[in-house]
């Protein structure tokens, strides 16, 4: 279970390449913080659907994704050397899923032609686009100029979201932090417990971010494995963000942590004797046990309500457009706005919460094929790559995905996800000795 390699880097790195190291590491650091939203344009006035699914709106992280875009396009400009390298990490990449990310966003582009909100398709394809180059610079950065603590950026936020969501879930309540992003309790929740938000617009969007962050710090533990202060760091902030994602309550991330960690359990156990073996094995169900211990707490001992109560999927208006246009889809970014034409309630709307659904909705059977193949081509390589810690963090993303929709419907979390994709592309090639990396 090697890693990224320790030894230097061979491109020596430029003004504008710290800038991009700088902002790319910013971008990730703010990314949980999903409010407040500027908004362009609004598209439909529709009070029953959420702003994000009705109007052109631009969170913290998108003007950031916007700096770094013109810092790319400077170091274009300024750099003669860049482009061609730039172009050539593209090209290795199309072999692994860039082809079929480029395919997607084509599509999503085209389908602005039977869409019945164009300027939303095009709107959300130009995320996605911006997203997609944000991944591309990161990998060519790590590829040519080392990893050199981009995942620091991540960690350290997943620390301060955790500690603030621990304090939430030990008041009941939220801290009053209205002026960094917080947001008062939903009118409609009335347990006893409270669950984490930090400062993300929800627990479940933080139990995400967090359950990355609890990967990153893996990751970097297993690199200073031999430096024993940089071992009990990792671990240490491993344990913070493990705490803080409890505390969130939210059983889509627990469980793609549970699924994410599962390889890295079974690769560890191969590679061990029997002593060791019942070791690990020991640990694993004291931390069990700990963890059962921390639910109670959260829960304030009502288990049955948070985690045996029925999950609401929004799943019927999607499904019931899914049926209308399987093959073409409603156009993507119009699913709200769709779903809100044909019905006649006026109570509150959300799209299906499945990722993998909800893309099925928008861009048709075509477009999930294509986003199917993208996310294949990386979980194929994580039983044979021997970057696996974080190839185990994208495969949790897609174990999320499966009952939460916020990883491709809500943006500032679209560039998290693709934030880690670029990553694990970054990790690729340094792993095939492409590239050396920090």
């Amino acid at each position: 279970m090697s890693t990224l390699s320790t030894a230097r880097s061979t491109t020596r790195p430029t003004p504008l390449s710290l800038v991009q190291r700088g902002l790319l590491m910013l971008i990730v650091f703010i990314a949980v913080i999903s409010s407040p939203r500027v908004m362009l344009l609004e598209v439909q006035p529709l009070a029953n659907v959420p702003l994000e699914f009705r109007a052109v709106t631009v969170a913290l992280p998108d003007f950031v994704l916007i700096l770094l875009l013109l810092a790319t396009a400077l170091r274009l400009v300024i750099e003669s050397n860049y482009a061609e390298r730039l172009l050539k990490t593209a090209r290795r990449l199309l072999r692994h899923g860039l082809f079929f990310w480029i395919a997607l966003l084509v599509w999503m582009g085209i389908s602005s032609a039977w869409s019945p909100a164009a300027i939303m398709t095009r709107f959300v394809t130009v995320h996605a686009l911006g997203g997609l180059l944000m991944a591309l610079v990161l990998a060519d950065l790590m590829r040519h100029e080392g990893a050199h603590g981009l995942l620091w950026g991540v960690i350290i936020s997943a620390a301060i979201q955790a500690v603030i969501g621990v304090a939430q879930s030990l008041n009941g309540d939220p801290l009053g932090l209205g002026a960094l992003g917080e947001l008062p309790r939903f009118s409609y929740d009335t347990d006893r417990f409270f669950r984490a938000a930090g400062l993300s617009q929800h627990p479940n969007y933080l139990g995400g971010y967090l359950m990355v962050s609890l990967f990153a710090c893996l990751l970097i533990t297993w690199q200073n494995w031999t430096r024993p202060r940089w071992r009990w760091l990792g671990m240490g902030l491993a344990t913070v963000c493990a705490v803080g994602l409890i505390a969130t309550l939210s059983r889509s991330a627990l469980i793609g942590t549970g699924v994410g960690l599962l390889p890295l359990v079974i690769v560890l156990l191969r590679a061990l004797d029997a002593k060791r073996r019942r070791l690990i094995l020991g640990g694993l169900a004291a931390l069990t046990v700990i963890a059962m211990a921390l639910v109670l707490i959260a829960t304030r001992g009502d288990v049955v309500t948070r985690f045996f109560t029925a999950r609401e999927f929004f799943f019927n208006d999607s499904w019931r457009e899914i049926q209308r246009n399987p093959i073409l889809g409603t156009g993507a970014g119009a699913l709200m706005i769709t779903i809100d034409t044909h019905g006649s309630d006026l109570i509150d709307v959300l799209p299906v919460h499945n990722v993998y659904l909800y893309v099925w909705a928008e861009a048709g059977i075509i477009g999930l094929a294509l986003f199917g193949l993208a996310c294949a081509s990386i979980l194929w390589l994580i039983r044979r790559n021997p970057a696996l810690i974080w190839g185990c963090a994208f495969l949790a993303v897609c174990v999320t995905m499966l009952f939460d929709n916020y990883w491709w419907a809500i943006h500032p979390f679209q560039i998290v996800f693709f934030w880690v994709v670029g990553y694990w592309w970054g990790a690729l090639e340094a792993e095939n000795g492409k590239a050396p990396s920090a």
